[in-house]
């Protein structure tokens, strides 16, 4: 079996982000999509979140592959792909090495 990549578009590097954005930390807003991740993580996190509410960060782990992100006044952590930042409450922060 052959495999071809896709050829990259002008559409595509329109819509790629400049530089890699850091990753959420304390006092950040974030809004629930309840999109992404796997189904599990979806149906568990729409019973804890509204889409298109903003919630505030209280902290971040960011793993080999994922970053998992708890919200103030809720319980758990949550796959951070279902979630948009919508403000940033410090400068830019990455994890150690990059």
């Amino acid at each position: 079996m052959i495999y071809a990549a896709s050829p990259v578009t002008s559409t595509d590097r329109a819509l790629a982000p400049a530089k890699a954005e850091r990753w959420p930390t304390k006092g950040d807003r974030m809004i629930f999509l309840n999109e992404h991740g796997y189904p599990e993580q979806r149906k568990r996190a729409a019973k804890a979140f509204e889409v298109g509410k903003e919630y505030e960060v209280d902290a971040c782990d960011v793993g080999d592959w994922s970053h998992s992100v708890r919200f103030v006044g809720v319980e758990g952590w949550h796959n951070g792909v279902m979630f948009k930042r919508v403000s940033v409450s410090s400068p830019v922060h990455t994890r150690e090495g990059e």
